[in-house]
């Protein structure tokens, strides 16, 4: 016997291809307090076999959470498709998982779905607590860079001193952008150009360069804390990051980032020679 594509057989579960509709969807928002992280959950489920185990508390909306980092793992039931996930700061770190799903609360026998596919049409399923009726959906919140703390280039590109003589490069296999200047320059950096006069020049041409560099080498630097910080930026939001990044598209996005440094720097420029005049 052979079967379509977008049919998975034997067991059907809402959200996993199109063999029931409609498909599930969910909205998620994120906020924090001192000590914990909380999540708000509105679950859209519109399958009406769903809901009515849902309802008659045969099933329950699930919401796992769990930390690699910290092998965290916890596992919030509802019956209301409204979620509020509090947990502690000090419990996770780094990425935290959430998975979606409707499982069964008690035993289920000869379950079917009224919007299942054709192909389903005569079958029934004797289910047993926490077997799957649905996948909502999954994502995963990066806990070490939702602070505002982290959201300014600065906070994850560094200089740092080099050797005399040598040239400009960069190191991008720690958590953060290291700019390596030769010892002389670093010098001077620290000691005459850090100031806020100067800012838009350095953006300019060494950060600048620093960044496109960076983004170009971003599928090797996935798990950096930069590169995360990078791919969750609100206004890289419209560019993706899951294949190679050419140079031409990393000078638009660091353009971006940077918020037109060479327009930046034009307009410092002219408010010197203007302040000297």
């Amino acid at each position: 016997m052979r079967f379509d594509d977008k049919i998975t057989f034997p067991y059907p579960v809402l959200g996993v291809r199109n063999d029931i509709m409609p498909l599930p969807d969910f909205n998620f928002e994120t906020l924090e307090s001192d000590c914990n992280y909380i999540f708000h959950i509105k679950i859209d489920i519109n399958n009406p076999s769903i809901k009515y185990y849902i309802d008659t508390r045969y099933a329950e909306y699930v919401c796992e959470v769990d930390c690699k980092r910290t092998f965290y793992r916890v596992c919030f039931t509802s019956r209301s498709p409204l979620m509020v996930i509090t947990i502690p700061k000090n419990t996770v770190s780094g990425e935290v998982n959430i998975t979606l799903t409707v499982n069964t609360s008690m035993p289920i026998k000869d379950y079917s779905n009224l919007r299942a596919n054709d192909a389903y049409t005569g079958y029934t399923f004797d289910l047993e607590p926490g077997d799957i009726l649905a996948y909502i959906g999954s994502l995963t919140i990066h806990t070490d860079i939702m602070s505002d703390e982290y959201k300014a280039v600065g906070s994850f590109l560094h200089f740092s001193k080099g050797k005399p003589g040598a040239d400009i490069s960069y190191y991008l296999g720690g958590q953060d952008i290291e700019i390596i200047l030769p010892s002389e320059m670093f010098e001077s950096y620290t000691k005459k150009l850090k100031g806020n006069q100067y800012r838009a020049a350095i953006m300019a041409s060494i950060v600048n360069e620093a960044l496109i560099y960076a983004l170009t080498q971003y599928h090797n630097h996935v798990g950096s804390r930069w590169a995360r910080l990078l791919s969750a930026a609100e206004v890289l939001a419209d560019f993706d990051f899951e294949g190679e990044i050419d140079v031409l598209t990393a000078i638009e996005m660091t353009r971006m980032i940077l918020k037109q440094p060479h327009n930046v720097l034009f307009a410092t420029l002219v408010d010197m020679m203007e302040e000297d005049e």
